[in-house]
Formats: structure tokens, C-alpha cells, sequence
């Protein structure tokens, strides 16, 4: 009896079709991998700058509470804060964006006898739908 080996010309082609697929799927999960930590890199930067000009907006309240009693005092409702710390009404209770083209920051001052309290809100929009940032704190008359 004579046995001829079978041909295992396809085998290797078959082999190297296997390969060429795991590498793919490798490289699309390390890209897949990269581009979600940039992206969380970049919210991450955005939800800092946020924060950072939320606490603007309660220092901007500091200092008015600190240059005059009275007039702080007469604050009230909706105002609008740009990066060169201007502060003027809001439309309708509604601030544009005012702060790199990018945040809409709003200081809200509510006066409840003998506190003001002021509740700096920054808000932004970005692929994934709006955020905000808020910090609230209350002052009294201390002088």
C-alpha cells in the first residue's frame, strides 16, 4: 500500500488569513483604547477650566461683598460674568456664551435676611451634551 501525503498547500493560506485577522482585531482595540483616553483627556481639561472658572465667579462675589456691603446687598437674580470679569444682566435669565467662546458663566445671587448666597454656575456644551459646574456659598455681613 502506497500512501500519498495530502497537499497542505491550502493550510498555510488558511494560517495566514487566521493571523492577519487577530492583528486586526489587536490594532482596532488599541485604537478603540487610545482615542477613549484622549477623549477623557480633553473632558477632563474642559471640566477643569469649568471649575476653575466657577470658583472665579465665587472670588468675583468675595470681592464685591468686600468693597461695599450696600451694593452687594442690591444684587439679585441672574448675571452674567465674561473672562474680563464684567458683570451684566442676563436675558431672561439666560447668559450667552461669554467665556472662550466655550462656557456660559452666570452668578446667581438669592438674598435671604442676613445671608446672600450665590450659586456661580459655568455651563458647556461639547459632543456629548451640556455639563455644569457649580460651587454655592454664602456670605454675611462680617464687617
Amino acid at each position: 500500500m502506497n500512501y500519498k501525503p495530502l497537499s497542505q498547500s491550502g493550510q498555510s493560506l488558511v494560517e495566514a488569513v487566521v493571523v492577519i485577522g487577530v492583528v486586526v482585531l489587536l490594532v482596532t482595540g488599541i485604537v478603540a483604547g487610545t482615542t477613549a483616553s484622549l477623549r477623557n483627556i480633553d473632558q477632563g481639561k474642559t471640566r477643569s477650566l469649568a471649575l476653575k472658572y466657577s470658583q472665579e465667579g465665587v472670588e468675583y462675589g468675595r470681592n464685591l461683598r468686600n468693597t461695599g456691603w450696600e451694593t452687594f446687598q442690591a444684587k439679585s437674580g441672574v448675571l452674567c460674568l465674561d473672562k474680563a470679569s464684567v458683570l451684566t444682566a442676563a436675558s431672561s435669565g439666560v447668559c450667552p456664551v461669554n467665556v472662550d467662546s466655550v462656557y456660559t458663566r452666570s452668578l446667581t445671587f438669592t438674598w435671604s435676611d442676613p445671608t446672600m448666597t450665590i450659586l456661580s454656575r459655568v455651563t458647556w456644551n461639547d459632543g456629548s451634551g451640556e455639563h455644569k459646574s457649580e460651587l454655592t456659598t454664602n456670605f454675611t455681613k462680617w464687617r
